[in-house]
């Protein structure tokens, strides 16, 4: 601030900001996103266009190269969601949950930060991209922050039958005589995530109480990501050895697609920043 005392003038507002002490808030984008020809569902579209955030701290403004593999691999493979009840963390544009939602889920679950902003672009995305008809069906959309109570999120399950196996006494009541499964979900999808170091735990702590252990029909997590800040890849890869160790997964990684790399004037080895790596955890 001036020495000077009357450095404001004769008549100016102590309280206005001076002119371009704010930046205007960045637009939002739109990016397209082509699913590939071949296993696009007949009726469904092959071309969704998402809208972006303008800027975000929590990088709701970018559809990152993860999301959009794991998109390809959920329409080359829709037996893993197909009557499946799927849960995505960290959705942002929420790209994933749209194709899964495509793709004849029992559920989904598509999650974010509980963020005004952030929320109101996936319920944008999925309105856009979804008829009314598939999200009266299958869809919600929820605010969630990893590692706090799971029960809003399994309550979105329906519920299930009877398990197989029990009897009714004619004299008791059906909550007497009829066990019900609680259920859980079949998949879990995490897209570009564990560079949030500090959050590995409430991720895997939200895995492990989400996913389903029903031996005949085990869930699976699946992690796709990229390792962005390639001096920092031994931290990402810690989450794979807290799976293993104090959570209690199996960790496999199955296959690595290449992509121009999300930031391209970034420093570190180009073809790390390039690869998506892609996991899959199950609970032993």
């Amino acid at each position: 601030m001036s020495d000077d005392e009357n450095f404001l003038g004769d008549g100016a507002d102590l309280f206005k900001e001076p002119d371009g002490y704010y930046k205007p808030e960045a637009e939002p984008t739109f990016e397209t996103f082509e699913r590939d020809l071949e296993n696009v569902q007949k009726g469904t579209p092959q071309t969704l266009s998402l809208r972006l955030l303008g800027s975000h701290p929590l990088w709701g403004h970018i559809l990152w190269n993860a999301a959009k593999v794991f998109a390809h691999f959920l329409d080359q493979h829709k037996e893993l969601i197909a009557d499946k009840h799927v849960l995505e963390l960290g959705a942002g544009a929420a790209l994933p949950s749209i194709v899964t939602a495509l793709n004849n889920p029992s559920t989904v679950v598509v999650t974010d930060y509980p963020d005004h902003d952030l929320m109101d672009n996936i319920r944008f995305n999925t309105e856009r991209c979804l008829s009314e008809s598939v999200r009266q069906r299958c869809l919600h959309v929820q605010g969630y922050l990893w590692g706090s109570d799971v029960s809003p999120l399994l309550q979105c399950i329906k519920r299930t039958p009877p398990v197989v196996g029990t009897t009714v006494d004619q004299g008791a009541s059906p909550s007497e005589t009829l066990s019900v499964k609680s259920p859980k979900f079949d998949v879990i999808i995490m897209c570009d995530l564990i560079f949030n170091h500090s959050q590995h735990h409430a991720m895997l702590r939200t895995c492990r109480e989400c996913l389903s252990t029903d031996p005949l029909q085990p869930g699976t997590v699946y992690v796709f990501f990229t390792h962005h800040r390639p001096h920092l890849a031994h931290r990402d890869m810690d989450m794979f050895r807290m799976a293993r160790e104090e959570y209690g997964f199996h960790v496999e990684e199955f296959m690595t697609k290449t992509l121009p790399p999300m930031f391209e004037n970034d420093p570190g080895d180009r073809n790390v920043r390039a690869t998506v790596h892609c996991y899959r955890m199950t609970l032993n």
